[in-house]
């Protein structure tokens, strides 16, 4: 399964789950991500092209369901590591974060398929400032 298993969720949550501390899991993870907009590009655009079909017929429905709530699980791992590793719990709920990432990581592969040569760059910038301004900065002891 390109999404689950040994794939795209997979991947993360091996790096997520081998952390052994808070930078080393925010910098694993965060490379994770720009990696697979950079390297993944295809398999992501069917992604998103499934996910919109999904509004107009009903056949990929459930699948994309399953498969956004196992990215709303990963996050959700994603922000108990962190809580386990930093003693204090993000600030940020698993669904606002996923949809922050989510959106960001659209938008710049996007950009990215466009031939926006700057868009992996813009995508890191973009997932530090998530990790700063939303995940790290604003936790809850």
């Amino acid at each position: 399964d390109v999404f689950k298993g040994q794939g795209f969720v997979g991947t993360l949550d091996s790096v997520t789950a081998g952390a052994e501390d808070l930078d080393g899991l925010i910098q694993s993870f965060s490379q994770g991500l720009i990696d697979a907009l950079d390297q993944g590009g295809e398999v992501h655009r069917l992604w998103y092209d499934i996910r919109s079909q999904a509004m107009f017929d009903t056949v990929f429905q459930d699948v994309v369901t399953e498969i956004e709530q196992a990215l709303i699980d990963l996050v959700g791992r994603l922000l108990a590591r962190i809580a386990a590793l930093s003693g204090e719990r993000p600030g940020i709920s698993e669904m606002d974060a996923f949809l922050l990432m989510d959106n960001q990581f659209r938008f710049h592969l996007q950009r990215k398929l466009a031939g926006d040569v700057m868009a992996v760059e813009n995508f890191r910038m973009s997932v530090n400032n998530i990790f700063d301004t939303y995940v790290l900065n604003n936790r809850v002891v």
